[in-house]
Protein backbone atom coordinates (compact mmCIF):
# COMPACT_ATOMS: atom_id res chain seq x y z
CA UNK A 1 0.00 0.00 0.00
CA UNK A 2 1.64 3.68 -1.10
CA UNK A 3 1.17 5.93 1.53
CA UNK A 4 0.38 9.65 0.82
CA UNK A 5 2.37 12.39 1.36
CA UNK A 6 1.60 15.43 3.10
CA UNK A 7 2.49 18.81 0.49
CA UNK A 8 2.91 21.78 2.46
CA UNK A 9 1.96 25.17 0.55
CA UNK A 10 4.51 26.94 -1.26
CA UNK A 11 4.90 30.41 -2.69
CA UNK A 12 5.60 29.18 -6.16
CA UNK A 13 7.23 26.42 -7.97
CA UNK A 14 10.02 26.40 -9.83
CA UNK A 15 10.87 23.62 -13.00
CA UNK A 16 14.00 23.47 -14.26
CA UNK A 17 15.27 21.16 -17.09
CA UNK A 18 18.99 19.87 -17.68
CA UNK A 19 20.03 20.60 -20.60
CA UNK A 20 19.46 18.03 -23.21
CA UNK A 21 16.89 15.98 -20.99
CA UNK A 22 14.42 16.94 -23.62
CA UNK A 23 15.53 15.83 -26.46
CA UNK A 24 13.60 13.11 -28.32
CA UNK A 25 13.72 11.32 -31.38
CA UNK A 26 10.18 11.88 -31.99
CA UNK A 27 8.79 11.44 -35.42
CA UNK A 28 7.07 14.39 -36.57
CA UNK A 29 8.35 16.54 -33.84
CA UNK A 30 10.07 18.85 -36.08
CA UNK A 31 7.22 20.82 -37.10
CA UNK A 32 6.12 21.78 -33.38
CA UNK A 33 9.66 22.09 -32.37
CA UNK A 34 10.05 24.03 -34.88
CA UNK A 35 7.08 26.17 -34.21
CA UNK A 36 7.37 26.80 -30.88
CA UNK A 37 11.14 27.38 -30.93
CA UNK A 38 10.16 30.54 -33.60
CA UNK A 39 7.32 31.89 -30.77
CA UNK A 40 10.02 32.32 -28.34
CA UNK A 41 12.50 33.55 -30.71
CA UNK A 42 10.58 36.01 -31.67
CA UNK A 43 9.21 37.25 -28.38
CA UNK A 44 12.93 37.19 -27.08
CA UNK A 45 13.94 39.17 -29.82
CA UNK A 46 11.13 41.93 -29.28
CA UNK A 47 12.80 42.06 -26.08
CA UNK A 48 15.72 42.31 -26.99
CA UNK A 49 16.90 39.08 -25.89
CA UNK A 50 19.56 36.68 -27.00
CA UNK A 51 20.19 33.85 -24.52
CA UNK A 52 20.41 30.39 -24.59
CA UNK A 53 18.53 30.24 -21.67
CA UNK A 54 15.10 31.19 -20.63
CA UNK A 55 12.86 31.54 -17.70
CA UNK A 56 9.11 31.54 -18.48
CA UNK A 57 7.15 32.30 -15.13
CA UNK A 58 4.01 33.34 -13.91
CA UNK A 59 0.91 33.04 -12.20
CA UNK A 60 -0.22 28.96 -13.03
CA UNK A 61 -3.50 30.28 -14.89
CA UNK A 62 -0.82 32.62 -16.81
CA UNK A 63 1.32 29.77 -18.10
CA UNK A 64 -1.49 27.71 -19.21
CA UNK A 65 -2.98 29.91 -20.63
CA UNK A 66 0.19 30.96 -22.71
CA UNK A 67 1.17 27.00 -23.31
CA UNK A 68 -2.66 26.75 -24.36
CA UNK A 69 -2.18 29.84 -26.71
CA UNK A 70 0.53 28.58 -28.50
CA UNK A 71 -0.76 24.70 -29.11
CA UNK A 72 -3.80 26.42 -29.92
CA UNK A 73 -2.13 28.39 -32.66
CA UNK A 74 -0.05 25.41 -33.59
CA UNK A 75 -3.10 23.57 -34.67
CA UNK A 76 -4.47 26.68 -36.73
CA UNK A 77 -1.43 27.60 -38.24
CA UNK A 78 -2.00 23.91 -39.86
CA UNK A 79 -5.48 24.66 -41.68
CA UNK A 80 -5.61 25.46 -44.90
CA UNK A 81 -8.02 27.89 -45.69
CA UNK A 82 -8.75 28.54 -49.77
CA UNK A 83 -11.08 31.51 -51.12
CA UNK A 84 -13.54 29.97 -53.13
CA UNK A 85 -15.04 32.90 -54.52
CA UNK A 86 -16.04 31.51 -58.23
CA UNK A 87 -18.68 30.44 -55.74
CA UNK A 88 -20.38 33.36 -54.77
CA UNK A 89 -19.92 35.16 -57.90
CA UNK A 90 -23.09 34.74 -58.85
CA UNK A 91 -25.15 35.99 -55.73
CA UNK A 92 -25.37 39.59 -55.31
CA UNK A 93 -25.24 39.52 -51.56
CA UNK A 94 -21.45 38.56 -51.80
CA UNK A 95 -19.00 41.13 -53.01
CA UNK A 96 -15.87 39.53 -53.56
CA UNK A 97 -12.93 41.92 -53.97
CA UNK A 98 -11.12 41.35 -57.10
CA UNK A 99 -7.57 41.99 -55.85
CA UNK A 100 -8.19 39.05 -52.85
Amino acid sequence: MQTSKILTAKERAVFVFQKGSQIRNIPNQDSSYNYVRNILNIMMAKNGVDSEIIFIGGHIEDVISYIAGIIDLYYLDSISIDLADDKYSNDSDFEVPSNI
